[in-house]
């Protein structure tokens, strides 16, 4: 047994809340997340992230590149468990489309430089 099934076996047995999110208390330290969206498979692929993330003092910061439409971010999955009956199930979370990235160039780091200054305002 290779040591990732055996951690989908151990991980499958926590328990999680209706939303699906892994059951909390609410305390513990506060932890920020970014999360970069380029297509429509991180997009999909991320919900099961940002479950296994929300707490209610966690912040979730989610950039949507301009390569990905708005309206695609609006219409999923994602956006329902953020702003919807859930809403992320406490976790503060911000989404913005801010910036056209380019694989393995300079400016795939605009969205970290972003959610550093984010942090320095609040």
């Amino acid at each position: 047994m290779s040591s990732f099934s055996n951690h989908e076996r151990i991980s499958s047995k926590a328990a999680r809340d209706d939303c699906g999110c892994y059951l909390h208390d609410g305390t513990g330290a506060r932890i920020a997340y970014l999360i970069t969206l380029h297509n429509e498979r991180t997009l999909n692929d991320s919900l099961d992230l940002v479950k296994s993330i929300a707490a209610p003092r966690n912040i979730i910061l989610i950039h949507v590149d301009r390569k990905l439409s708005m309206q695609d971010y609006e219409g999923s999955e994602l956006n329902e468990f953020s702003e919807g009956r859930c809403q992320a199930c406490g976790a503060k979370v911000l989404v913005e489309s801010k910036f056209d990235l380019d694989w393995g160039q300079w400016n795939m780091n605009l969205p970290t430089h972003w959610s550093k200054f984010y942090f320095l305002l609040k």
